[in-house]
């Protein structure tokens, strides 16, 4: 396609090394103006990639799996329980399908007045949310059991590592705390033996949706994972070969492992040093 547009700039009057030239420059253009918008959009995500997301220390944003409670007084019709879908919607009489997700509870509120009052002549509205499932923090790295934790509000690193607390291999003394941001995250080092055996809590942050506290390994620690990691291809070879010279050593008798944990269970096999008539060995 590009030699075509390079004759149609030819037969236009343009040289056709000029035109090659210009053509070829002209494309990246295209692509990177392409990449650009793309990749401000993602950057435009708060958090780690989240479309809803705020402070919820301050108010609570209503996002995706929220289960959201609606009462009328006067108009009892309009009552209803819903979980927000993965569209951010829920579905309102009369209206239909109704965007909140990304709100706070006062703007959820605002908008759904608004939109019934097209309809009503007045409406009085109280919006809670019930069931916070949107929000999260992550524990990861050396900890007893971490992953996924919900959100709650009001929670400190020490609430969340009481919770999930660092394994024997965690160098506690530099657990980092980050706070992600497409351009400028954040990140503060978290002293867990300060803060739980002298009480200086001047590390003890408050924590936000999708904050991620990350318990790094000792240095002794990472030695031994990291031998681990080396030595794990041999160990996969060594029980190969094992299993391989534990198959070799059955008798050509039994035609299948089915059969050999059949006579285990009767009784009619055992290991070197019991069983009856030990006809085979593991």
């Amino acid at each position: 396609m590009l030699r075509h547009r390079a004759h149609d700039a030819e037969a236009r009057g343009l040289p056709l090394p000029a035109a090659v030239l210009a053509l070829s420059l002209l494309a990246p253009a295209c692509r990177s103006v392409e990449f650009s918008r793309d990749a401000d959009r993602i950057e435009n995500q708060r958090g780690f990639g989240h479309l809803y997301t705020g402070d919820s220390n301050e108010e609570y944003w209503i996002g995706i799996g929220d289960g959201i409670s609606v009462k009328s007084f006067e108009n009892t019709e309009l009552s209803f329980n819903q979980v927000v879908g993965p569209d951010g919607k829920i579905t309102l009489p009369l209206i239909g399908d109704v965007k909140v997700a990304g709100l706070t509870v006062t703007e959820a509120r605002e908008r759904l007045t608004d939109l019934l009052l097209e309809y009503y002549r007045e409406v009085d509205l109280f919006v809670t949310v019930p069931l916070k499932n949107s929000k999260k923090i992550y524990v990861l790295g050396q900890v007893r059991r971490g992953g996924l934790v919900r959100f709650e509000g009001d929670m400190t690193v020490m609430d969340v590592l009481s919770r999930y607390p660092p394994n024997q291999f965690a160098d506690t003394e530099n657990i980092c705390l980050i706070r992600g941001d497409p351009r400028n995250p954040q990140r503060y080092q978290v002293r867990f033996e300060e803060i739980s055996r002298l009480g200086v809590t001047t590390t003890n942050y408050i924590l936000r949706e999708d904050d991620i506290l990350y318990v790094p390994a000792g240095a002794w620690a990472s030695f031994g994972l990291w031998l681990n990691d080396a030595l794990y291809p041999f160990r996969v070879v060594l029980n190969t070969v094992g299993l391989l010279f534990r198959t070799a050593l059955i008798p050509a008798r039994f035609e299948s492992f089915d059969e050999v944990s059949t006579r285990i269970e009767e009784g009619q096999g055992g290991g070197a040093g019991g069983g009856r008539g030990g006809d085979f060995f593991f």
